[in-house]
Order: C-alpha cells, then sequence, then structure tokens
C-alpha cells in the first residue's frame, strides 16, 4: 500500500514537472524568437483583411517572417483576429501603419501597443483633438519605436513586400483637417508581380488626384475605400486601378450603410470579385508573386 502511494505521488509530482518544464521552454522559444529570429524563410506573402466589425485593420505577414499592420479597428477584436492569423510566437510588429486617426481604424491600435512589441509606427502626425488619439501619440513615445511621419511618396522594404507611400505627397503634419478622412495615408503593397492597394478612408477627390499625377495605381486587390462609401471609390479610379478582387471591411448591419449599392454595382461592371468581412469574417489572401490565392 506505502509503495502504491509513493508511486502515485511520483507520477504526479512528474507530470506537473513536466507541464512547468514545457511551459518554461515555450517561453525561452518564444523569447529567443523575438531577440534573434529563427533565419528561416516562409512561402510566399499572406495578406490578412482583418474582421475588426465596423472598422479596418489588414495584416501583412512576409517570406521572412516580417508582420505589417495598417489600422486597428475600433476595439481590442483586433487582438484575437492577430491571434488566429499569427503563429503564437508572433509577439512583434515590424512596422504599425496608421492611416488616420478616426476612431474606427486607430482604437485598436492602443491594444497592439500594449500587447506587443512595435518596433516602427507610422502616421501623418495630423491635429486631432480627440482623446484616444492623445493617448495614442503618448504610447507611440513610451514603446520606444521608430517613429516615421508621412511627408510624401516614400518606399521601403520588408523582405520581398515593398510598400509605397502614394499619398500625402507632402508633409501635413501639424495640420487640422474638417474631414479627417481628406489626411488618409494611401499604400500599395507590391510582392513581385502582385500589387495590393489600401487607401484607408480617402474621398473620391484625393483617388482621382493620385491619377492626376500619374501614380500607378493598378492592383490586383484592393481595400475599397471608407468600407465601402459611396464617398470614395470613383469610378474612374476604379477603371485605374482594375482590381481583380475589391475587399470591402464593414461591420454586420452597421448603422451607415455600408457598402453602398452603387459601390457594389461600379465594382461588378468591371468584372471585380467583391469579398466582404461582415459576409465572410477575415478574408485571408496568399500571393506567391504571380498569383493571388483567396483562403479561409
Amino acid at each position: 500500500m506505502l509503495i502504491e502511494k509513493r508511486r502515485r505521488l511520483f507520477n504526479i509530482i512528474l507530470f506537473f514537472s513536466l507541464i512547468i518544464l514545457c511551459v518554461i521552454g515555450s517561453y525561452m522559444f518564444v523569447q529567443y524568437i523575438e531577440v534573434n529570429g529563427l533565419g528561416f524563410k516562409r512561402q510566399g506573402l499572406d495578406v490578412y483583411f482583418l474582421n475588426v466589425g465596423q472598422g479596418d485593420a489588414t495584416l501583412f505577414y512576409t517570406e521572412t517572417r516580417e508582420v505589417i499592420l495598417v489600422d486597428g479597428g475600433p476595439d481590442m477584436s483586433v487582438l484575437y483576429e492577430l491571434g488566429k492569423s499569427l503563429p503564437f510566437y508572433e509577439r512583434t510588429i515590424d512596422l504599425m501603419i496608421l492611416t488616420h486617426p478616426d476612431s474606427d481604424h486607430l482604437n485598436g491600435l492602443l491594444d497592439v501597443l500594449e500587447r506587443y512589441r512595435v518596433k516602427k509606427i507610422m502616421y501623418t502626425d495630423i491635429v486631432d483633438n480627440s482623446d484616444t488619439y492623445k493617448i495614442f501619440k503618448d504610447l507611440v513615445a513610451f514603446e520606444g519605436a521608430e517613429i516615421i511621419i508621412v511627408k510624401g511618396e516614400e518606399n521601403l522594404h520588408f523582405g520581398e513586400l515593398e510598400v509605397n507611400i502614394l499619398y500625402p505627397t507632402q508633409s501635413i503634419q501639424g495640420k487640422s483637417f474638417i474631414d479627417t478622412n481628406e489626411s488618409s495615408i494611401a499604400l500599395r503593397l507590391s510582392y513581385d508581380s502582385i500589387d495590393f492597394l489600401l487607401t484607408g478612408d480617402m474621398p473620391q477627390a484625393q483617388e482621382i488626384g493620385l491619377i492626376k499625377n500619374n501614380h500607378s495605381v493598378e492592383s490586383e486587390v484592393m481595400k475599397a475605400g471608407h468600407h465601402g462609401s459611396k464617398t470614395s471609390s470613383a469610378v474612374e479610379f476604379l477603371h485605374a486601378v482594375k482590381p481583380q478582387y475589391a475587399v470591402i471591411s464593414a461591420g454586420v448591419d452597421n448603422s451607415y450603410g455600408h457598402p453602398h449599392y452603387r459601390v457594389l454595382q461600379n465594382f461588378e461592371n468591371i468584372g471585380t470579385d467583391i469579398l466582404r468581412t461582415d459576409e465572410v469574417g477575415t478574408i485571408h489572401v496568399y500571393t506567391n508573386g504571380r498569383e493571388v490565392e483567396i483562403r479561409q
């Protein structure tokens, strides 16, 4: 009887010791990856248009394991979506971009800044008096990341992914906007021969301005501006982009009526396939640089 009790006690101690060792080992593995990286390459580029409700958050995960997050949606739901889309050990955001300081693009970034290490943060630094924007700037300063204030067209490289800033074409730092949508950063991200176009909530006037300034906007995948609002996605602009896929990030039964039926019709008229987060949730796009694949 005594021997049996000792055997059971030994097995219990062994069981919990193995659990503790696994936890410690996993923690050390994650810490090693964050500090040193593993030095291996993934295959292709994964892009996730995250399901954050009525808002925007787009994640790029490169073949060299670099993470780019464009906007963070209206709340902390972005954390749940990041956890689903990235491996558990990816706790670093290499580049965070705030297209403009509206709450449905900004709020979730506060939670990301508190939970992830962020290396670089890009925004326009326009004037906005919201409390959330002030907290964002305080967190950015506390994070100690490299701050990139957009001052015009610029190119950045992350592995084989090239990030091109199309708008604004000059510094708007310190400026006030009645409509902050007009300050939205427009991005074209290129991976080999496949391009992704993100324009935040850019209105039609700025879209047409990109065309008139001879910017190259043609892209296989386009995130529809302003959640599919009729204030964006000008017909002339869509004809210049010629997207194979249009992604619309909007909340289910949102009060704004996004996406607008006219925008949907305009995309359909040019033969674009429409993907909507309010219908299918997070949209996963994969590319090897030559073809685009929609994964679920």
